[in-house]
């Protein structure tokens, strides 16, 4: 029976079918980056830290004057 709420006649996407849709990284300048971590995490350790981990995951990849510079240099 179709879901009056949902307006396609498709069933709903499962989590894996969502998580292979959604792009595998943001691309983001680092300036945008630490301002974007920098609004939840108020410890500047942490936002370093949070910064490289998600750089190293793959996450997010920079783009602008870091682009292509090894994580290590930050």
């Amino acid at each position: 029976m179709p879901n009056p709420n949902h307006s396609s006649s498709k069933p709903p996407a499962s989590p894996g079918e969502r998580a292979s849709l959604a792009p595998a990284h943001a691309d983001v300048t680092l300036l945008e980056l630490v301002r974007l971590l920098g609004a939840t995490i108020e410890d500047d350790r942490e936002v370093a830290a949070a910064a490289r981990r998600l750089l190293r995951r793959g996450d997010v990849r920079l783009v602008g004057n870091f682009r292509g510079e090894p994580i290590e240099s930050f």
